[in-house]
């Protein structure tokens, strides 16, 4: 009996102690910021690492991707309790032969990931979890367009769009570094 107490007040000592993060993510900022923003193509995933090419390259890259067990079964769980769509990319990794453009930051982590869509990038975090979910804060001017979620962020005369599953940019204005 003994032992049965004491493993439910580890149990909820463990839950009450659990906390959610949401990080803000700040695309004007982050594209600014990065350290890379190029056009690859998936070849495949290794353990923890995303296996990688440039287009027009032959060279192969990788990348640490540890976070994509956790993103991945997140996303899964929100979609099956219908907490999220499943076309929501907000924790999805790409998928092996994919083309898409993939941002890194200063610290060598990709942090978002952006299909093509006509003339269109769809950015999306790859990252979000249960406890860590990411909210978009995009600034209403060229080259970002809200997704039809998204919600303006204060007043009505705000210059911002808070988005929970990523943003639209122009593709024209969004230069590959």
């Amino acid at each position: 009996m003994k032992q049965l107490v004491l493993i439910l007040t580890m149990a909820l000592l463990t839950t009450l102690t659990i906390k959610a993060n949401t990080r803000m993510i700040d695309i004007k900022e982050t594209l600014d910021k990065a350290k890379t923003i190029k056009s690859i193509v998936i070849y495949g995933y290794l353990d923890s690492i995303m296996y990688y090419g440039y287009l027009n390259r032959t060279d192969t890259l990788g990348i640490d991707c540890k976070i994509r067990a956790v993103s991945e079964s997140s996303r899964l769980a929100l979609i099956s309790k219908r907490a999220m769509k499943q076309t929501d990319l907000a924790g999805k990794w790409p998928e092996v032969g994919d083309t898409v453009l993939i941002v890194i930051s200063t610290d060598d982590r990709a942090t978002l990931f952006a299909n093509r869509n006509r003339n269109r990038y769809r950015f999306w975090d790859p990252n979000s979890t249960l406890s860590s979910n990411s909210v978009f804060s995009i600034i209403k001017q060229r080259p970002f367009i809200p997704l039809p979620d998204c919600k303006e962020h204060g007043t009505d005369d705000s210059n911002l769009w808070i988005c929970r599953d990523g943003c639209l940019a122009l593709m024209y204005d969004i230069k590959e570094k």
